[in-house]
């Protein structure tokens, strides 16, 4: 199932570079957390809480796709 599903996807990028208008977009989301307690400092971070990466090639007016990579942490 894997190999299959990494098959389609690549031949969709490579036909889409080739043949398509292809959109890349990407969105992040990031969270800085900064606590104080008696006046010190106990945590002061930045993370990157969650991500998209999309690829949406259109081969014509009836015919697009859309590849979504969502990543996050917990």
């Amino acid at each position: 199932m894997r190999k299959t599903l990494l098959t389609l996807i690549l031949i969709m990028i490579a036909l889409g570079f080739l043949h398509a208008e292809t959109k890349l977009t990407m969105e992040l989301w990031n969270r800085w957390t900064y606590q104080m307690i008696d006046g010190d400092v106990t945590k002061n971070e930045m993370a990157l809480k969650r991500g998209y990466f999309r690829l949406e090639p259109k081969f014509s007016e009836n015919i697009k796709g859309r590849f979504n990579l969502d990543f996050f942490q917990r």
